[in-house]
């Protein structure tokens, strides 16, 4: 996904596809987390939660290689279905952990976001320097095929783990808590602020004067703040129940970062976008981890990491869409940075909701008798 900012221009001028399929191109990745969760939890129950994450790598790597054979007719079928299998990838992990090590679900989840933050760094990173240096839109569009097989191979000792199917259970859907509906969207408006900033900073940045490479090291810039704050807001989370202050401070701190991305001088722009980093990675890193924190059971996880998201990634899809439409239409940045900001206090007030030390209702094994809430239940 961090791949494509970078070049998009150059995906118009060597391609061919117009401005509008780019601002499509840009909304597609979320579109296609949101739709492809609801086969999450299905797949996991027929065939084990090891083997779907085995099978997800095998699409990705098929769909990222599509979009390379053709960009002009398979860039953006190729990217739907490398990002439908992504978001199998990001539904099913969090439960997993859950189920596996709860005890240690701060430092995994730490890891997990490390890795991910690596990838979005070098996504952003390098594929201007490949396309420049091999002269290839299609290499450089495909290359990244290669770290989904690796993930696939990595992964094969997993699968003697075998299909763990959880006890039958009876339970409220997630959907009529309100506490799931304010982790869900926390979820979908940190994610839209996020995809927003990563689908056109480039763009912006090369607009004030930058060159493709730079614009492109910038990007990389953002996320390696979120790489600084990956590791170690899982921790800190996981020693606390009440996580408001945190998502407060990080809110704020995006809020103040954003107009310094979009406003200050080229010079200063870099701490800013790194800050921003920062304080979108906290974000990101917490809205994760309350998909654990929230649930008293692996399968409360997967169904509230299933809802927020499918909403979430549905309210985020709309991110790409308006910065770049709105943009468009005014030629200027200064209406989608307001409309950036908007969405951010509308960020905090649902993520100090969903910060309160609550959970959802305890799940409770078929024929034990009445459902009941645990203690801080809804």
């Amino acid at each position: 996904m961090t791949s494509l900012p970078p070049i998009f221009l150059d995906l118009e001028h060597r391609v061919g596809i117009s401005p509008t399929t780019v601002t499509v191109l840009a909304a597609i990745p979320l579109l296609g987390f949101s739709l492809c969760t609801l086969l999450a939890a299905p797949a996991a129950r027929r065939l084990g939660e090891e083997r779907v994450l085995a099978l997800a790598t095998l699409v990705l790597a098929a769909g990222l290689l599509m979009r390379g054979a053709d960009p002009r007719l398979l860039l953006l079928p190729g990217t739907a279905v490398a990002t439908g299998a992504i978001s199998l990838l990001n539904v099913l992990l969090s439960s997993l952990i859950k189920r596996r090590y709860p005890e240690r679900a701060g430092i995994l989840l730490g890891l997990y976001l490390t890795a991910l933050y690596l990838g979005s760094i070098c996504g952003a990173a390098l594929s201007v320097p490949i396309l420049h240096g091999a002269n290839s839109v299609r290499l450089s569009l495909s290359l990244w095929a290669g770290t989904a097989l690796v993930a696939f191979f990595v992964w094969i000792p997993q699968l003697r783990r075998g299909r763990l199917a959880p006890a039958p259970v009876i339970h409220l859907p997630v959907y009529r808590s309100a506490l799931a509906w304010q982790v869900a969207s926390f979820m979908g408006l940190q994610s839209l602020t996020y995809y927003a900033t990563v689908s056109w900073l480039p763009t912006m940045l090369r607009e004030r004067g930058l060159s493709a490479g730079h614009a492109g090291l910038l990007a990389a810039a953002l996320s390696l703040g979120g790489l600084a704050t990956a590791f170690g807001i899982p921790l800190l989370a996981h020693r606390r129940t009440d996580h408001r202050s945190l998502v407060g401070w990080n809110v704020a701190l995006c809020v103040g970062a954003t107009v310094g991305a979009f406003l200050a001088p080229l010079g200063a722009v870099p701490f800013f976008i790194v800050a921003l980093g920062f304080g979108q990675g906290a974000t990101l890193a917490l809205a994760l981890y309350f998909f654990i924190a929230r649930s008293p059971s692996a399968a409360a996880a997967a169904s509230l990491s299933a809802m927020s998201q499918g909403f979430g990634y549905l309210l985020a899809a709309s991110g790409p869409l308006i910065v770049g439409l709105v943009h468009s239409a005014l030629g200027s940045w200064t209406v989608p940075m307001l409309i950036l900001l908007a969405f951010l206090v509308l960020e905090g007030v649902a993520g100090l909701l969903a910060a309160r030390p609550r959970t959802l209702p305890l799940l409770v094994p078929a024929g034990a008798g009445e459902r009941s809430a645990g203690p801080g239940g809804e």
